[in-house]
């Protein structure tokens, strides 16, 4: 049986997780975005 404080930490280290991915996203969509707008100049 896991503890609150084992499942606490369980749920931050997925959270970190998740948004370290999102954030890494964001990053190669932004520059993707910047590589269309010089493209079109």
């Amino acid at each position: 049986m896991i503890t609150l404080n084992e499942f606490l930490w369980i749920v931050i280290i997925l959270l970190a997780l998740c948004v370290s991915s999102l954030y890494k996203q964001k990053i190669q969509l932004e520059e993707e975005l910047e590589k269309l707008k010089d493209d079109r100049q």
